[in-house]
């Protein structure tokens, strides 16, 4: 009798399986491609259409009609040999339809016919990044350009690891994380800060690559294994910003490692440090802070952003309704959104010295929005020490004055942060009337450092 019960069991489990498979198929029928088209594109899967190989199997090159039109596109065969199945399969397919990142190829189709499970891509045509990494003409800030691009498309969109780039936890407990893919990613930026691949062949003279790292990093060797070409033209702190965010991505612990966003942050500060644009950045008492506006913005997106500052001075956007649209501008694929991120942070820093003109419900309006901007760490190196410096300036103004209070109410915003910049809590602490105006601030501060020291 319980054998009957278990059989019967079987046969509903894998019937509820076939639904699923079969909703899954009706979901995406429009991107179905035949099997006939594909092999006539590829010329039966030919050795000379064939343009690389990667954890999932053979990619091939081709032209064919697809959702979108007719192209030249790159469709790559699973291999069930490399471990992938059903699952990765459909999940590729699900989350490439689900999900549009300019930093993300694009899916345009698919094939699941017998034992062919083959998914098409839009092609590439300057190709993979791992043929130009010991490329002479590939300079340094081209370099972290690229970084920067695949980091914000991974931290949009989470894929997982190969062979080579694989978490030794993920190797050990067959348990793939959102830590794995930072760990893979790690071992992308010492690729491409080193020039080249993280895997050896039999031809290959050079020492396996996150080994090698890791033995430089502790050593403070790692200037050594910097490729040739770029080695004597990186700025020792965009070095330092790139290798110390690379390495701790290779943390062998999965919570010792940064988020995607707290990656892309990082790059982006160690791309401001290479173009030499933080010579600006100093935190003495010399003047105002300044933000190059060079770059014009469109009438509609001023526009735009105008309407928000006026809703938000008017009470019908919240501050916190604004810093949650401008986290997801930030991050958002789309480019006016991002103009928007981008002329809304311009427009605050061109304002900033007619503060001490504003209401007072509208001048604690923008110091809420400007300590909230800190807090929320959504601000890259550049913008951020501008922010820092217009907090500081203000809180050496009078403390009766505007200016003041503008700094004391951002400030109180991003307490939490004080932490990671000491250097900056000295500067706050000798300001003599603070400590007579607002003794729990500084009392708050003192605590702070006192735990790190």
């Amino acid at each position: 009798m319980s054998l009957v019960y278990a059989v019967n069991i079987k046969r509903r489990e894998q019937c509820y399986r076939t639904q699923q498979e079969t909703q899954k198929i009706l979901s995406f029928e429009h991107l179905k491609i035949k099997l006939e088209v594909i092999t006539s594109a590829t010329n039966n899967f030919a050795d000379d259409n064939c343009i690389g190989r990667g954890g999932f199997g053979k990619v091939y090159k081709g032209k064919l009609l697809h959702s979108k039109g007719e192209s030249i596109v790159a469709l790559k065969r699973l291999d069930p040999t490399f471990g992938q199945g059903n699952p990765e399969f459909w999940k590729e397919i699900i989350m490439l339809s689900l999900y549009k990142h300019e930093n993300i190829v694009s899916l345009l189709g698919f094939c699941d016919e017998g034992n062919e499970k083959i998914l098409v891509y839009e092609y590439a045509s300057k190709r993979s990044l791992d043929l130009y990494l010991n490329d002479d003409d590939l300079t340094w800030i081209e370099r972290l350009k690229i970084c920067i691009g695949a980091a914000r498309g991974l931290a949009y969109l989470h894929n997982p690891g190969t062979i080579g780039y694989c978490d030794p936890i993920y190797v050990e407990t067959g348990l793939l994380t959102k830590e794995s893919d930072v760990h893979a990613f790690g071992v992308v930026l010492f690729e491409v800060l080193c020039g080249r691949l993280c895997t050896i062949n039999k031809k290959d003279i050079h020492q396996p690559l996150t080994g090698l790292v890791r033995r430089c990093y502790k050593e403070k060797t790692i200037n050594e294994i910097v490729f040739h070409s770029i080695r004597d033209g990186i700025k020792p702190k965009s070095l330092e910003a790139f290798i110390t965010i690379a390495y701790r991505c290779l943390k062998r612990n999965l919570e010792d490692r940064p988020l995607m966003t707290d990656v892309v942050r990082t790059l982006e500060s160690a791309l401001d440090y290479q173009v030499d644009q933080l010579n600006t950045l100093s935190l003495k008492n010399d003047g105002g802070p300044g933000l190059s506006t060079s770059k014009p913005f469109e009438d509609d997106i001023e526009a735009e952003v105008n309407s928000y500052f006026h809703q938000m001075f008017s009470g019908q956007l919240t501050v916190d309704a604004m810093i949650q649209m401008l986290a997801r501008y930030k991050e958002s694929s789309e480019k006016r959104e991002q103009s928007i991120f981008e002329c809304v942070i311009a427009n605050l820093f061109e304002e900033h010295k007619f503060f001490n003109k504003y209401p007072e419900s509208q001048l604690k309006a923008v110091a809420d929005l400007f300590g909230l901007l800190i807090k929320n760490k959504l601000l890259t190196h550049l913008t951020l020490g501008i922010a820092l410096r217009s907090v500081l300036d203000a809180l050496r103004k009078p403390a009766d004055s505007k200016m003041f209070s503008f700094g004391t109410i951002a400030l109180e915003k991003f307490l939490e942060r004080l932490v990671e910049w000491p250097q900056y809590c000295q500067h706050i602490l000798k300001i003599s009337h603070l400590r007579d105006t607002r003794l729990e601030l500084v009392t708050f501060i003192e605590k702070e450092l006192h735990k790190i020291s």
